[in-house]
């Protein structure tokens, strides 16, 4: 976000009131009496911020148009695409506010940030912060980009190699809204980053209705089917128990379900 940055407006309008209190007090004055100078000083600086704003209003090179705007760090996103979001088309820097073309950018699914650098008369310079996947959510119908919150979004680049993976291919883990937005279960996406955090090696993660969340072990290959969030500890104890007794030859698995906490299935 743009933090101190003042437009032509923000300098000319304390100069316009100033003017006008002015003006106002000029029309008090007995303009018969002898001619002061401070009251020729006061004319002067009146008429001199009514041509002034006159000129701003008019001044062709005051309005901002494509070629006057320029946006940085991006790499997927375009220039046209983000000019057409920002609304400042045909807008006077007079009258330009940078927190509201900064929301407006915003409003992009694809922008995280903006902000906005104003160089007189005309040039715009706008930082761009591009969203970037947390996890894939990988369906039949397509791979989708998942952001913090769980919002889908259609993938821009396939440069997220080593991003977590949600297999889910019937795409049964679309959480209910009531927006145009698509998004995946907040449970299911926290609890399956929450699974990569303890595992960093995890790079795929699958999801079934009626199973939840499932998973080959990292750490003994195993297929594990995990379920839900719920007694997150408890599963992982019981896994790391049954893991250590694969190490050590007193057990042979191929499946372990977890989904019961307190009675976990070897299979």
């Amino acid at each position: 976000m743009a933090h101190g940055i003042r437009t032509v407006g923000d300098w000319v309008e304390p100069y316009l009131a100033q003017s006008v209190s002015v003006l106002l007090k000029l029309r008090t004055l007995k303009w018969g009496g002898p001619w002061h100078f401070s009251k020729g000083i006061s004319l002067f600086l009146l008429i001199s911020a009514l041509i002034g704003i006159i000129w701003l209003h008019n001044e062709d090179t005051c309005f901002i148009y494509r070629e006057d705007v320029t946006f940085t760090n991006i790499s997927y996103l375009n220039q046209d695409e983000l000019y057409q979001a920002s609304l400042v088309d045909g807008w006077s820097t007079f009258w330009l506010r940078p927190s509201v073309v900064e929301q407006a950018l915003q409003r992009h699914p694809y922008v995280a940030d903006a902000e906005i650098s104003i160089q007189l008369p005309a040039q715009l310079t706008i930082q761009i912060t591009e969203q970037e996947p947390t996890a894939l959510w990988v369906t039949d119908a397509g791979t989708l980009w998942l952001l913090e919150d769980g919002t889908a979004l259609a993938a821009r680049h396939n440069r997220s190699h080593d991003t977590l993976r949600i297999l889910d291919g019937e795409g049964a883990a679309q959480a209910v809204s009531f927006t145009p937005m698509v998004a995946i279960n907040a449970e299911v996406m926290r609890n399956a980053q929450k699974l990569a955090s303890y595992f960093p090696s995890l790079q795929s993660i699958m999801f079934h209705e009626g199973i939840g969340l499932n998973f080959s072990s990292p750490n003994s290959g195993i297929w594990v089917y995990w379920g839900d969030g719920t007694y997150f500890e408890t599963k992982l104890k019981n896994l790391l128990t049954i893991e250590n007794e694969l190490t050590l030859g007193r057990l042979t698995a191929e499946l372990v379900d977890l989904r019961l906490p307190d009675k976990p299935i070897i299979r």
